[in-house]
């Protein structure tokens, strides 16, 4: 395969989430049974026997509930009217837990979770106890959790004027406290984690927020369909918002009045005055969202496998469109500005390029045909970096993307050449990146054969052009008109030039 992966994780049941702790190798995943589990993971050894144990604890948040439900039955209309009611049925309402997220800062020890019954729970890993519970957060099952990170990106706050430090030490303090989450039903809502224990209730009160669930300090519903994801910005202003109904929402957190005061905008024919814009109906339903070229483009992972481009600001209509996944994009995760991961849900992660548009490659992929339903980096202030993915079976694929990281361009480089046009193109990492997995399948002697064979594994005939024969005989002479300069080209990237 294109990268090593470190291990297979078993869990109790499918996982519908996973996050990583911020410093250690610990991932926690929320499980369709309404449980939480934290495994720890190695960073060193390649394993794939899912030899020793993995699970660090276990907890269960939201736990089955059982309803007694009863019918009547009545007679003819010419009869007496008399009702003979059936025996009363258990029916067991299943509540699972769909999204996992760690503190940051000083919270890392914390792990948030909601689940399809609405309410929102925090656990404290060290003791595997929950220290406090929202029940009915949000009216209807929520699907997307994000928690903001602890400071604006480096690049963010050098953007930064000197007028401006005040208000970026102000954020830099204060926005680790936020969540925010997304339900079935497009309602977005904003959570401040200091006001949600119940001894801030006096504060809660103190400031004003009495229509709505303890510790939530604001919340819109301009969405008609479930929210898809939850991006927030490098500066940490905005945050993008997709969804079910084909439209993607860009809203000012600052015109929120400080994350402390409470917008009860309801749906109607005009924006709440936070909400920055909307795009159009794209008859095509949004998953994922990646946010490059230093906040210029938004990229929207699609059901039509379609990544719609946006230019920030201008979120009346797409700017482009990129095709070629053969199924819908269910995860788009950033690795610089120039490049990302797609997870599809014909079961491969892909390196791919925006403006230039180009297929560089596959990081690897799911056998069996299982999807790639998300998608998370880890270990980020660790030696090793990490991917982590998962399915519709019970495991977490922990993957070696160490490779897309690694700042060693020239030792990497040495025996693969790069044309110089495309490393410009690239940016910082994406040619080195696919040259870099093409050395590491070298160095693992890994030949063409088991390309092919991956590709097989991987289901991947689809993706063949008929025209193959010919591309291949076009990049021999190319090959040969250039004399000793090589360049690595997969099926998927000679299906992409073809289109």
């Amino acid at each position: 395969m294109a990268c090593d992966i470190i291990r297979y994780i078993d869990c109790e049941c499918q996982p519908l989430g996973i996050s990583f702790h911020p410093t250690k190798p610990i991932v926690a995943a929320a499980l369709v049974n309404g449980c939480v589990e934290w495994h720890t993971y190695s960073e060193d050894e390649i394993q794939t026997d899912n030899d020793g144990e993995t699970l660090l604890s276990s907890i269960t948040v939201f736990e089955n509930q059982e309803t007694n439900s009863s019918t009547t039955e009545s007679t003819s209309p010419n009869q007496t009217e008399t009702q003979t009611p059936k025996p009363k049925t258990n029916l067991t309402k299943t509540n699972s837990c769909r999204a996992v997220s760690f503190g940051t800062t000083h919270d890392t020890h914390l792990l948030y979770a909601c689940g399809n019954n609405g309410s929102l729970v925090c656990i404290d890993i060290n003791t595997s106890s929950i220290l406090w519970r929202i029940e009915n957060a949000h009216p209807h099952g929520i699907n997307r959790m994000l928690h903001f990170p602890a400071s604006p990106s480096p690049a963010a706050e050098d953007t930064d004027t000197d007028t401006q430090s005040e208000d970026v030490t102000r954020r830099k303090t204060q926005q680790a406290r936020f969540l925010a989450t997304g339900d079935d039903e497009g309602m977005v809502r904003l959570w401040d984690t200091q006001l949600c224990h119940p001894e801030s209730a006096e504060v809660a009160r103190s400031k004003k927020l009495p229509l709505l669930p303890l510790g939530c300090v604001s919340h819109w519903n301009i969405h008609t369909d479930y929210i898809s994801d939850l991006v927030l910005d490098d500066k940490g202003t905005t945050m993008l918002v997709s969804s079910g109904d084909c439209t993607l929402s860009a809203c000012n957190l600052l015109r929120l009045g400080g994350y402390e005061t409470n917008s009860t905008d309801e749906k109607d024919n005009t924006l709440p005055k936070h909400v920055l814009g909307r795009t159009a109906d794209q008859d095509d339903e949004l998953l994922s969202i990646a946010i490059l070229k230093r906040g210029k483009k938004v990229v929207v992972g699609t059901q039509l496998g379609i990544l719609n481009c946006y230019s920030w600001n201008s979120w009346s209509d797409l700017n482009h469109r990129f095709p070629g996944h053969p199924h819908s994009i269910d995860a788009l995760l950033k690795i610089d500005e120039d490049t990302m991961l797609t997870g599809s849900s014909d079961g491969v992660i892909r390196i791919v390029q925006i403006q230039p548009d180009r297929l560089l490659g596959m990081l690897g992929g799911h056998h069996d045909g299982l999807p790639v339903e998300q998608m998370r980096f880890g270990g980020a202030e660790a030696k090793t970096r990490v991917l982590g993915s998962i399915s519709h079976d019970e495991k977490i694929r922990i993957w070696d993307a160490s490779v897309l990281f690694d700042d060693d361009d020239d030792d990497d480089m040495s025996d693969v050449d790069v044309d110089e046009t495309d490393t410009k193109d690239v940016g910082n990492t994406a040619a080195a990146a696919a040259a870099r997995i093409q050395t590491k399948r070298a160095d693992n002697k890994t030949g063409d054969d088991e390309w092919e064979d991956m590709d097989e594994d991987l289901d991947l005939d689809s993706l063949d052009d008929s025209d193959s024969d010919s591309d291949d005989s076009d990049m021999n002479s190319k090959k040969s008109s250039k004399g000793s300069t090589k360049k690595f080209q997969t099926e998927n990237e000679k299906f992409f030039q073809d289109m």
